[in-house]
């Protein structure tokens, strides 16, 4: 083999493996706990037994001063959460993305106090098609919009912020679901 043959066999490996790179893999849901930042409150999510159902049941709980769960509520929810957030006061929850897919449909996801959806975002809701495009790492699956956002209830405000770290910054009643600007 003469020099650029070879040359040519390495950038071809090199292409494949670079190309293969954005695949991903997604196992199947498995049962998750996730908890408010002071651990008051937690939200089990119980994924479909067969899988093939893309929504989950999630059951949201708080500790007695024994750590005993009490719970505060058990709906289904819109989808398979990849992420949720619990605010310390367990009043709200935002669930983040779907299982084996990101960055679409079920992108972020409030509940209000009783387990009522208050809004359903998917990620063109959040962020336009030129954000989406420059600041979102796209895999085979997933658009990967999360991962450099910080994410905030704020208890006085009844507000959800969401603080990217390329500069935006999305405030989501959760009481209304609504984006305020």
């Amino acid at each position: 083999m003469n020099a650029s043959a070879r040359m040519l066999a390495i950038v071809a490996v090199l292409s494949l493996s670079v190309s293969s790179s954005f695949a991903d893999k997604w196992g199947a849901p498995v049962a998750q706990i996730f908890a408010s930042s002071e651990g008051t409150c937690g939200l089990k999510i119980l994924p479909p037994p067969d899988g093939a159902a893309r929504k989950s049941q999630g059951r949201l709980f708080s500790l007695d001063p024994e750590g005993k769960e009490k719970p505060i509520w058990d709906v289904r929810l819109v989808n398979i959460p990849v992420r949720a957030l619990i605010s310390d006061d367990g009043k709200y929850v935002a669930t983040l993305d779907t299982w084996g897919g990101t960055g679409f449909d079920h992108s972020l996801v409030v509940y209000g106090p009783t387990g009522n959806m208050v809004a359903d975002f998917k990620l063109e809701d959040l962020l336009t098609q030129e954000e989406i495009g420059k600041h979102t790492e796209r895999s085979e699956s997933s658009r990967r919009w999360a991962q450099n956002a910080t994410f905030k209830f704020d208890r006085d405000k009844e507000k959800l912020t969401i603080a990217f770290n390329w500069g935006k910054v999305i405030r989501v009643s959760v009481t209304t679901g609504k984006i305020e600007k």
